[in-house]
């Protein structure tokens, strides 16, 4: 999996190594602005528009943060993820590490029905826009994420946790950098 995590553009030529582009955006699949707009400019109008009708066809016109939807376009999975209800900034402190797992089922849920792998994803840093989140937060929480993902996925460990207010803190604490 490869994750795009500094500050270089993201040209068509690169784009074109990736079967998967994980896309942030808002529950209306307004896509104008940082990662989705870029999306947009690079594959075409219709990909927000398609969005679009998938969110008002299957979730009323509003996709829930944390949820996601896979399209297929153009010959590539798109996995759109709102990170936030509307352009705003960020109010849950995890929300980047809820996104990237969320994202990494559906893309492990989409390759199972489409019975296809995906090998290489376009994944920006979430929430580090317009979210406010702060760009090592970000880092350390969509990494944790892969981390547990493949601890669950590949090695068969549970990501769950013995006592919620004890075990459960404590592991929110930790992404979010605060002490313990």
């Amino acid at each position: 999996m490869i994750i795009n995590l500094d500050d270089r553009p993201v040209t068509r030529s690169v784009v074109k190594r990736f079967d998967a582009v994980i896309c942030p955006g808002n529950s209306f699949g307004h896509m104008t602005g940082g990662f989705d707009l870029g999306v947009v400019e690079t594959f075409g109008k219709e990909v927000e528009e398609f969005i679009q009708s998938r969110i008002q066809k299957e979730y009323y016109g509003m996709l829930p943060v944390g949820h996601s939807i896979c399209v297929v376009l153009h010959e590539r999975l798109f996995v759109y993820i709102p990170t936030m209800f509307v352009p705003t900034r960020f109010t849950d402190a995890i929300l980047p590490y809820m996104s990237m797992y969320s994202a990494l089922i559906a893309i492990r849920n989409w390759e199972r029905e489409a019975e296809m792998d995906i090998e290489n994803i376009l994944c920006p840093l979430f929430c580090a826009g317009t979210g406010g989140s702060t760009e090592a937060s970000a880092i350390h929480q969509q990494l944790t994420a892969i981390e547990e993902y493949d601890a669950a996925f590949f090695r068969n460990e549970s990501n769950g946790i013995n006592h919620l207010f004890k075990d459960g803190m404590n592991r929110y604490m930790a992404l979010t950098g605060r002490p313990v």
